[in-house]
Parts: structure tokens; C-alpha cells; sequence
């Protein structure tokens, strides 16, 4: 279950790539560390669900749509969230490069984990998502215990983007997540209906 504070240290990823193992209904999270290389996060449907639940609260809560009036915050942060995704700014060192199709990356199963655990912190407008998981095909109880597997610091630009990057791959699965936020899902519609003012 995601938790809001951190008291462990999770090797730091500096590039994502995201895929989804449609044989056993996963979504494929390929990170790289500099400390540990490649890592694969494997997230079971539930846990994405509860990933996002609460990285989209976070964002709304840390947006300026928590002043507005409620009836008004999902529309303020859905013009965020567009902004975002059209932004043209290149990522800071500290945020992931992120890409839709996975790289083609030989994974061992030393290096791939099955997410049980994810921690969610915003450190001033930056949010720090840490993954924690199990060892997949672990030959001991020792590696099959739950361990920091890697973490990333975005920047509320990258946030957006990330958000809608997991938000896209749990549509393309077909996982029925498309009414968790309107306005992540409304921005899609808006975004591409854009037209230039006169």
C-alpha cells in the first residue's frame, strides 16, 4: 500500500520505460539505476490502481486547485495536467526520461520484483515515488523478503507525464481505470481538440 513518508533508501532511477506482460496481466516497469542497473518492477492491477489513487490525490492536494472552490478544482488541475503534457521543457537532472515502449532489455530474474509496496512523498514541488517489492522466483526466504527496488524524483511537469503514462498503459491492458480521475481522462479529448487563437 502506498504510504506518504519514507524511512528507507531506494536506489535512485533515472530513466523509466513501461510495458505491459499481457500473459500475466502486468505492468512492466523497467528502471535504471546507476547504482544497480536495469531493475523490472512487475505492478499487479490492484496495486496500480492504488498507485494512482493516491498519486493523483497528491497532485490535486499539492496544486493550486486545492484553494479553489470544489467544483472548480478538477478543472483547474486538468488544465495543469494539459500544460504538462504539452510542455515543451526538457526534464531536470533529477527526473526520468520516460518512454511508451520499453526498450528491448534482457532481464534476469536477479533483477525483476513484484511491487507490494510503494511510498509517495512531494519534497517542495518535487514528488518522490519509492518502489518496493519481491524478488520474483526468489530461491530463498531471505530474497524473497520486500526490498527498496528503486525510486524516482519528478518534478511536477514529469509527474503529469508519468501519471498519464500509467494511466495510458492501464487503458491499453484494458484494465477499466479510464473513471478513477475525469480530469486525467478528459485531458486526452482536450488536449488534441486544441486549436491555435486567432
Amino acid at each position: 500500500m502506498p504510504t506518504e513518508q519514507t524511512s528507507v533508501t531506494f536506489p535512485s532511477a533515472s530513466k523509466l520505460d513501461l510495458g505491459i506482460n499481457l500473459t500475466e496481466d502486468r505492468l512492466v516497469m523497467v528502471a535504471h539505476t546507476a547504482a544497480n542497473g536495469v531493475r523490472a518492477m512487475l505492478l499487479t492491477r490492484r496495486m496500480l490502481v492504488v498507485l494512482m489513487d493516491h498519486y493523483g490525490k497528491l497532485l490535486k492536494q499539492t496544486s493550486p486547485a486545492a484553494k479553489a472552490q470544489q467544483k472548480h478544482q478538477d478543472e483547474i488541475l486538468q488544465m495543469e495536467h494539459i500544460g504538462a503534457l504539452v510542455s515543451n521543457s526538457t526534464a531536470g537532472a533529477s527526473a526520468p526520461t520516460e518512454q511508451q515502449q520499453p526498450a528491448s532489455i534482457a532481464l534476469s530474474l536477479e533483477s525483476t520484483h513484484l511491487v507490494t509496496e510503494v511510498t509517495l512523498q512531494m519534497n517542495e514541488n518535487h514528488l518522490v515515488i519509492g518502489f518496493s517489492g519481491q524478488r520474483q522466483h526468489a530461491s530463498s526466504s531471505d530474497e524473497a523478503a520486500v526490498t527498496p527496488v528503486a525510486a524516482f524524483n519528478l518534478d511536477r511537469t514529469n509527474a503529469h507525464k508519468v501519471l498519464a503514462l500509467l494511466n495510458d498503459k492501464a487503458r491499453e491492458a484494458g484494465w477499466g481505470l479510464d473513471n478513477l480521475y475525469r480530469w486525467l481522462n478528459n485531458s486526452r479529448l482536450v488536449a488534441t481538440e486544441q486549436r491555435p487563437a486567432n
